[in-house]
């Protein structure tokens, strides 16, 4: 069996409240738990309250196998919780606007974990607090030998073109829906996808971009490098798109070609789908 390799959340780390029970949430947490999924050890680097919701969070990760000795414990913000409430066939979702993971604060020990991270991905939500995002931003200069992703996914709209701007400075690759695309490029009007693709990577020096296009079928990645552009569909949801992201970040740290590493990020996504509290089956990660 190939070695484990150390994959970090970076990013929020969430309760999500449904009708039928709680489970993690957010990128720094989903992450996390796709790379345990795929045989890794998965690294959770956010924060939460000192509450019910926290303790409860903490307990869920454990359970899944997900290291949480670096999930810190705020005394003053409450963990941040995804509320789902459904209503006849309308589903509500509120996300709360403030809470503790946008205080991360520096420990040396994240020092330590960074030096051993073979991959990393990171989230816009948790830039959107400057504290967080000086904090996030030390801890991505620290990853000496990571591959860094970041998501740009998780938004609802379009992302801060600025803020967007300086976090890909920071990453190797990005997984962007394509919409967002254009929206973080000044003058790009009336070029086409793969035209804004190609510019964003050239602009912030990234070595690929997956693009996530949402449509009746489900979502279409399409994985976008100096050598090509290799599409395929997965499942619609959030959970389909952290699991391809988690298995395309295993392909680059493998020295897989990118028709493997779409292949394994399709059976990924579907599995994360269908059976999201099971590990991949074995015989995948010998591949």
């Amino acid at each position: 069996m190939p070695r484990k390799l150390t994959i970090v959340g970076l990013g929020e780390a969430l309760l999500m409240e449904r009708p039928d029970g709680a489970q993690p949430a957010g990128l720094g947490a989903s992450v996390a738990m796709r790379a345990v999924g795929l045989g890794h050890v998965g690294v959770v680097i956010s924060r939460t309250g000192q509450d019910d919701a926290g303790t409860e969070l903490t307990n869920l990760l454990d359970a899944a196998g997900v290291n949480t000795s670096h999930l810190q414990s705020d005394p003053d913000l409450p963990t941040g919780r995804v509320i789902v409430r459904a209503t006849g066939e309308m589903i509500a979702r509120h996300l709360d606007t403030r809470a503790a993971y946008d205080n991360l604060q520096w420990d040396f020990d994240l020092e330590d974990v960074a030096q051993q991270a073979d991959g990393v991905v990171f989230s816009m939500l948790t830039r959107r607090s400057g504290q967080t995002r000086s904090e996030e931003n030390r801890f991505l200069a620290a990853c000496h030998g990571a591959i860094k992703v970041l998501d740009m996914t998780a938004l609802d709209g379009a992302p801060d073109r600025r803020q967007a701007l300086a976090a890909l400075e920071l990453a190797d690759g990005a997984v962007v829906h394509a919409a967002a695309v254009a929206a973080v490029l000044p003058g790009s009007d009336g070029q086409s996808l793969a035209e804004c693709v190609a510019a964003l990577r050239r602009q912030s020096d990234l070595s690929l971009v997956v693009t996530v296009e949402d449509d009746a079928a489900g979502s279409r990645v399409t994985l976008h490098r100096d050598d090509g552009a290799w599409p395929a569909t997965i499942p619609a949801g959030r959970a389909a798109v952290t699991a391809a992201e988690v298995a395309v970040l295993d392909g680059l740290l493998r020295g897989r070609p990118p028709n493997a590493m779409l292949d394994l990020a399709t059976r990924y996504a579907g599995h994360a789908t269908t059976k999201p509290d099971e590990p991949a089956p074995p015989e995948w990660l010998d591949t």
